[in-house]
């Protein structure tokens, strides 16, 4: 029986091997971003989040983590967050959310005075059951729709006391092509401590039981570098910036869809809105 699975998407970086560049907004050569190519390979999630500058994807929530740029465990952190129908991260700050067009389970507003643009989930009791696996993606992974099978493959006959299945190629694991089974990932989770930041999910994970899943190199190979991007095809988008089309720039200067001030979102079906 095929595993359940939800799906953590990590955009959240700053890029700084590619001059600061938007990796989630880079256009491959079939015209999809990185960031459109890794939701289509997680479709058949249970559910999707995003976590990073705002997505307004219809098929995710979309989410941040708190503070922004405060790394990939922290990220992980919020979108557990929010497919466990929290709005209040253990550490006590609240994290905004928009939710897609056809959500698994339904949101509901924050109590009169609490920030009307910021979108709690619905508590877990009134959700489907929860899923098995999340699947923790980087957005930057161009093949990643052939890795996540082959993740999936492996979780289904993993025995029960591994904690997840870890694509390793080149020699090294890849802790951002993932898939961690959801119980053990939120108990990692909940060992960070309160006010920390810039812990790597290699320490996240550190002590979990993995299973190394040996993948082709071609496929896990991540965008980091121009000569990643080069050999791969892909380039920056064209960033118009006047509103007339969603923009992926690189904070620099106002667009449609991000800020300079990283804080910032514009909910473009509801209103902007600010972290506290």
């Amino acid at each position: 029986m095929p595993v359940s699975w939800d799906a953590i998407i990590l955009t959240g970086g700053r890029g700084i091997r590619l001059d600061g560049a938007d990796k989630a907004g880079l256009v491959g050569p079939d015209g999809r971003t990185c960031l459109e190519r890794t939701i289509d390979a997680c479709s058949d999630a249970e559910s999707r989040v995003v976590v990073g500058p705002e997505c307004d994807d219809p098929r995710v929530f979309s989410t941040r983590e708190v503070p922004p740029y405060s790394g990939p465990a922290r990220a992980i952190l919020a979108g557990l967050a929010v497919l466990a129908g929290l709005a209040v991260l253990p550490c006590g700050a609240r994290i905004g959310v928009q939710t897609p067009q056809k959500p698994r389970f339904t949101p509901r507003p924050f109590p009169p005075g609490r920030e009307s643009g910021m979108t709690p989930v619905e508590s877990p009791d009134s959700r489907p059951a929860e899923t098995q696996w999340v699947v923790a993606v980087a957005c930057d992974i161009p093949r990643v729709g052939e890795a996540i099978p082959l993740l999936l493959d492996a979780a289904e006959s993993v025995s029960t006391d591994v904690d997840g299945v870890v694509a390793f190629t080149d020699g090294h694991p890849q802790w951002l092509c993932a898939a961690y089974r959801r119980s053990s990932l939120a108990s990692a989770c909940a060992r960070l401590p309160e006010h920390g930041a810039d812990e790597s999910v290699r320490s996240l994970v550190s002590n979990l039981t993995l299973s190394e899943i040996p993948i082709p190199e071609a496929i896990a190979h991540d965008i980091d570098t121009p000569a990643d991007l080069r050999a791969l095809g892909f380039h920056q988008p064209v960033c118009h910036g006047d509103g007339s089309s969603v923009c992926h720039g690189d904070g620099s200067s106002v667009t449609a869809c991000q800020t300079g001030n990283s804080s910032v979102f514009h909910n473009k079906s509801s209103s902007m809105y600010r972290k506290p």
